[in-house]
C-alpha cells in the first residue's frame, strides 16, 4: 500500500501489517521502486504509485480514502490517457482483488516522441 505523502501519517499505525505492506513514499526512490516491483499488487492513494505500478505491470487500485487538496483531476486525466476505467475505493477495508486494474501502460511512445519538439 502506497499512501500519498500527505496521508502517510493516517496509515502508519492503522494499517493491518499482516495483510498489507506499507510503503513509505518519502523513502529513497530506488527503495520505493524495488518494493513496488516485488509486490503482487499495489493499492495507492498516490498517482505516482499507480503510474509506477502500471510501468511494471503490477495490478493496482486507487485508494481515495483521504481526499487530496488538489482533488481528483490528475487521476481522471491519467486514467483517461490509459483508457482505464475510473475505479477507486474510498476505504482500505473495502479492498477486494476484483477491483484491481490489470492493464499495462498504454502510452503510445512513438506518438509521444514525435510530438517532442527537440529530437
Amino acid at each position: 500500500m502506497i499512501p500519498h505523502k500527505s496521508n502517510y501519517k493516517y496509515y502508519e499505525n492503522k494499517i493491518n501489517q499482516s495483510i498489507f505492506f506499507l510503503i513509505k513514499p518519502t523513502d529513497p526512490w530506488q527503495n520505493v521502486i524495488s518494493v513496488i516491483y516485488s509486490c503482487k499488487y499495489i493499492i495507492s492513494s498516490s498517482l505516482h504509485g499507480l503510474i509506477c505500478s502500471d510501468a511494471y505491470n503490477k495490478p493496482n487500485l486507487w485508494l481515495d480514502e483521504y481526499s487530496l487538496s488538489e482533488g481528483d483531476f490528475k487521476f481522471r486525466d491519467y486514467f483517461a490517457s490509459q483508457q482505464r476505467p475510473y475505479v477507486k475505493i474510498t476505504c482500505l477495508d473495502d479492498f477486494n482483488e476484483i477491483f484491481l486494474y490489470k492493464g499495462e501502460n498504454k502510452v503510445n511512445l512513438e506518438l509521444l516522441i514525435k510530438s517532442f519538439p527537440f529530437s
